[in-house]
């Protein structure tokens, strides 16, 4: 995700957990009026200090009241298996074609993370190979199904390759490859490659291909957009605010799709291998939006539900359905509504 967009999603993130439900400031208010008209008892006035100090803490407690009831008259559902530490940043991608999925890595507070965990549909364990790469934030991870392996590259600063089979990690060592200035990276189905963005003053300025072995330049590769890499199971997608790209493996050409994608920040796109359809997430202005690409245009769907959008969030699919992360929880995308990985009922 480019600096930009990020800092976009985290704009609306802060603005969404801001909002105040209706009806909870007057409550809090009314209550607030209502302890002022009691009659108080005879007692000596307190220090001005003192009545300084306990305005501050009504005032607190006031703000704390708004915040909970925010939180509380929102629909959330109770908290699925997740790490032990919640994260942004980090790189996650199904495994293979049994449904697991990888997360490596990511950013706790001031503390960049080096660990792995495994997803097996019901909850996660960390994987502790004798050989981790080092620790990253911002890594881009897919899975390579032409060579039945998970590919890792870079990560904020960074620009390593690494490979894991299922077993160990291998550090791939090649004469050239891309730079640190990484965005988005997705399996191509069409040349069974791996192919991989990267961005300067918020365009797409070149594209590089992993065919297993080595890292290659393509020509033609850049464009003038920007947003992230998904496939809809025929060819590689850059969908993003300036519009729909399709890659046909020499350039890329802007789609005109009957009802476009919204020109709103994108949290993430991934193909869902249940549906067949590509599914995004977007920043809409009253809050989450999805909508999915059927190969042909984009169509909103009005789930029951919308997972949490969080700045470092990763929407994944390609393996099996598609999931968001959201930091600390997986939620799974069955083609109706969002609900939370490995929770029966899915919201609580």
């Amino acid at each position: 995700m480019d600096d930009q967009v990020r800092h976009e999603i985290g704009v609306y993130f802060e603005r969404e957990a801001r909002q105040t439900p209706p009806g909870v400031r007057e409550r809090v208010l009314a209550r607030l009026a209502e302890a002022a008209t009691r009659p108080a008892p005879r007692a000596r006035r307190p220090p001005t200090w003192l009545a300084l100090v306990a305005s501050v803490l009504v005032a607190t407690a006031t703000v704390g009241a708004l915040v909970v009831a925010n939180l509380a008259s929102r629909q959330q559902p109770a908290a699925s298996p997740g790490p032990v530490l919640p994260r942004v940043g980090a790189a996650v991608t199904y495994a293979g074609t049994d449904g697991a999925v990888l997360l490596i890595g990511g950013a706790a507070g001031r503390s960049v993370l080096g660990d792995m965990w495994a997803w097996d549909g019901r909850g996660w364990t960390e994987v502790r190979p004798a050989t981790l790469p080092p620790a990253r934030q911002d890594a881009l991870a897919v899975y390579d199904p032409a060579h039945r392996a998970v590919v890792l590259f870079g990560g904020f600063g960074r620009s390593d390759t690494w490979t894991w089979d299922g077993r160990e990690w291998t550090r791939r060592t090649t004469p050239t490859g891309p730079p640190a200035t990484a965005a988005d990276m997705i399996y191509d189905p069409s040349s069974n490659t791996v192919l991989l963005t990267t961005y300067a003053k918020g365009e797409t300025d070149a594209l590089w291909r992993w065919d297993g072995r080595s890292w290659t330049k393509l020509a033609n590769g850049g464009v003038a957009a920007s947003g992230r890499l998904v496939s809809d199971g025929r060819r590689v997608l850059l969908v993003g605010q300036q519009g729909t790209w399709a890659w046909d493996g020499r350039a890329w050409s802007r789609l005109s799709p009957a009802t476009p994608l919204p020109a709103l920040p994108i949290a993430g796109a991934a193909f869902d291998g249940v549906q067949r359809r590509v599914v995004a997430l977007v920043a809409g202005p009253a809050g989450p939006e999805t909508w999915t690409w059927d190969g042909a245009t984009w169509s909103r769907a009005h789930p029951a539900h919308e997972p949490v959008l969080s700045p470092g969030g990763r929407l994944v699919g390609g393996g099996g359905a598609g999931l968001w992360f959201d930091g600390a929880q997986l939620w799974a995308w069955d083609g109706r509504d969002w609900t939370l990985a490995g929770r029966k009922g899915g919201h609580g």
